[in-house]
C-alpha cells in the first residue's frame, strides 16, 4: 500500500490533457447554439421614424424588399441602403376563424412597431376558386 503523497506529474499532465479536449469540443457547440440566439435578440438601433417609413414602403411592396408576400417571420433588410441594419420581425396570426388580419411586430430598441396585415380568410378564398 503506498501513502497518500498527492498526484504524480503525470497523473496532472493527463488530466490537463483530458480537460482541455473536452473544452474544444464543447465550446464550438456552445458557439453555435448562441449565434441562432443572437438573431432573436437582435433590436437594432435604428431611427423611429425612419423605421416606420420603411416599413410602410415594405408593406406596401414586399417585392422591393426582396419578398414576393408578406412573410411570417425574418430580417428587413435596406435594398438603399445596406449598411443599415435589418430590423427582426414576426408575425402574430389569430386562432379566430372570423379575424381578417395579422399582426406584424418589428423589434427595435426603442420598442416594437406593430402594424397589421390583410389575411384572406379561408370562406373567401373557396368563394374566389368558385367563380
Amino acid at each position: 500500500m503506498r501513502p497518500d503523497r498527492g498526484l504524480t506529474l503525470l497523473e496532472v499532465l493527463a488530466s490537463v490533457v483530458l480537460l482541455s479536449m473536452l473544452a474544444a469540443a464543447v465550446v464550438p457547440m456552445f458557439r453555435a447554439s448562441f449565434r441562432g440566439l443572437e438573431l432573436l435578440e437582435a433590436k437594432p438601433s435604428v431611427d423611429r421614424e425612419r423605421a416606420e417609413r420603411w416599413i410602410d414602403d415594405f408593406l406596401a411592396d414586399p417585392e422591393s424588399f426582396g419578398f414576393e408576400e408578406t412573410p411570417a417571420q425574418g430580417l428587413l433588410s435596406s435594398p438603399d441602403d445596406p449598411m443599415r441594419p435589418p430590423l427582426p420581425f414576426y408575425r402574430i396570426e389569430s386562432t379566430s376563424s372570423e379575424a381578417n388580419h395579422a399582426w406584424l411586430i418589428f423589434e427595435l430598441d426603442s420598442g416594437p412597431i406593430l402594424r397589421w396585415v390583410p389575411v384572406e380568410s379561408e370562406e373567401e378564398d373557396s368563394m374566389d376558386d368558385e367563380r
